[in-house]
């Protein structure tokens, strides 16, 4: 009584959520803005911006959380189906567009001699509920890998495929790998590889290394060993040492827990802007060699050893665009 008194009352728009999976054609890009203590770019883009510029003078939000089923190294490519996101829209002031700009989003992300492509892009009915999927989906996945490796040595092309396939599957023990100790807690941490297969020979000494291994494995140090701290590490296994070159992400595969941990990897892809484009009698190596027509395959392919593994992004300076990713 006898003061004055006031209410104050900010109105906001709910969030707006986009949903899809993003297959990324290039290496250096990183998959969120990677920028530098002072204010400069580690790479010029990133997934997330090659997605949001398209979506932002749709929705006109104010900023945006890009949430992913996982990561990838800036050096590493994102083929196959691609990886599962989010895009979160926060006030929004537009909180619903029409299927038509939605494929017109997908279409203008999708042009030709785009560094970054999304299937299946839609809507979300519930987007805190599709994210909360994306973490518990991230922590049942099996990945598949295609690794260029180098050996020290010539080995007979029969014997390295021999035995690799004997090897199948078998645990890792990884150490927490020395380019990430800075920030990361030192463990010893067991991951197993399901299976090696030689793709092709590209040489005497080089050749392309396919593998599925469970999520969260430094795909990077199994094939150079990190000074011992992976253990077997592909050299050790073949007897000789081992580097690689060059490394893409060529499949997530899902575990279904309910049928005993069968996996299920899809036979079909969901296509550009929403619509289902099923695998032909050409089957996943015809899509794969598609990716690889689109992709510039030729730019930045040595392996960048400053950035982290398979599952993380180097730490950098808050970008301006907020973000929040799930890691698996």
């Amino acid at each position: 009584p006898g003061s004055n008194t006031g209410i104050r009352v900010i109105v906001s728009h709910a969030p707006a959520f986009m949903k899809g999976r993003y297959l990324k054609l290039t290496r250096n890009l990183s998959q969120t803005p990677w920028i530098l203590e002072d204010d400069s770019r580690k790479t010029e883009s990133s997934v997330q911006e090659e997605i949001l510029r398209h979506m932002l003078p749709v929705f006109i939000a104010k900023s945006a959380k890009f949430h992913t089923g996982g990561r990838e190294d800036a050096d590493v490519r994102m083929l196959g189906s691609g990886r599962p996101f989010v895009m979160e829209l926060t006030e929004p002031k537009h909180g619903y567009v029409s299927s038509e700009k939605v494929q017109d989003m997908a279409d203008k992300i999708n042009a030709p001699g785009a560094i970054v492509n999304v299937r299946g892009l839609e809507l979300c009915e519930d987007g805190r509920k599709d994210v909360l999927e994306l973490t518990k989906a991230a922590q049942h996945k099996k990945k598949e890998y295609r690794a260029r490796i180098y050996l020290t040595r010539r080995l007979e092309t029969k014997f390295v495929e021999k035995t690799l396939h004997a090897k199948e599957p078998f645990t890792l023990m990884q150490k927490t790998p020395i380019r990430v100790l800075h920030r990361r807690t030192l463990l010893t941490r067991p991951k197993t590889i399901f299976s090696l297969r030689v793709a092709r020979w590209l040489g005497p000494q080089l050749f392309d290394l396919v593998m599925v291994s469970s999520a969260g494995t430094y795909i990077k140090e199994f094939c150079h060993g990190d000074r011992g701290r992976t253990q077997p590490y592909l050299g050790e296994i073949l007897g000789c040492q081992s580097d690689i070159l060059q490394l893409d992400v060529t499949n997530l595969i899902e575990e279904e827990e309910e049928d005993g941990g069968r996996e299920k990897e899809g036979k079909q892809d969901v296509g550009d802007g929403g619509k289902e484009k099923k695998e032909g009698s050409s089957g996943p190596m015809m899509e794969r060699e598609k990716q690889e027509s689109l992709a510039s395959t030729g730019q930045n392919s040595g392996i960048n050893r400053e950035t982290n593994a398979d599952t993380e992004e180097p730490k950098s300076k808050m970008a301006k665009i907020a973000t929040s990713s799930t890691t698996s």
